[in-house]
């Protein structure tokens, strides 16, 4: 599966699930966001489908341009640990015609705004060790934001069998 398959399977027709607004890039930071309690998964060779771990150490927003980010951290492919920098860029945003509440509706009232974030990531080892590569892919992270204005890591929906983030 594809990004843009899952993008279609999960938000099947954008034009009647999502609408146009806008995020000041400004004055939100996404980089807490790859801090959660997640691990990050993927895997690498086609044929052999090795697992890789991603582990951050540090993600800085651009002071050039508010939509990129500066990401430090390590990768681990079997017993191979390799240290890579790289950059993960916002691409598009998205906001949900419909925000949900929860399971019993405990953020009615609290929940001002809420969609998704699609970025590019662009993750690069140190290419004078062996076996090292550059990793490059899209994420898609879902978000909220309250009726004080502060933006956070949607985890509303996480009861849910089909909710996921950090993809």
């Amino acid at each position: 599966c594809d990004f843009d398959s899952f993008i279609k399977n999960e938000f099947p027709a954008k034009e009647k699930n999502f609408m146009e607004g806008k995020l000041n890039l400004k004055n939100i930071n996404i980089g807490f966001i790859f801090f959660k309690p997640i691990r990050y998964l993927g895997f690498i060779d086609s044929k052999i489908k090795r697992r890789i771990d991603v582990k951050f150490f540090k993600i800085s927003k651009s002071e050039i341009n508010d939509s990129i980010y500066l990401a430090k951290g390590k990768t681990i492919v079997g017993k191979n640990t390799r240290l890579f920098e790289g950059k993960i860029q916002i691409r598009q945003i998205y906001f949900f015609k419909y925000i949900s509440t929860g399971e019993e509706g405990e953020m009615d009232g609290i929940v001002k705004s809420q969609g998704i974030i699609i970025a590019d990531y662009h993750f690069r080892e140190d290419k004078k060790l062996s076996a090292t590569g550059v990793f490059e892919g899209k994420v898609l992270l879902r978000w909220y934001v309250n009726n004080k204005g502060v933006f956070s890591y949607d985890t509303i929906n996480n009861f849910s069998d089909d909710y996921n983030n950090n993809q």
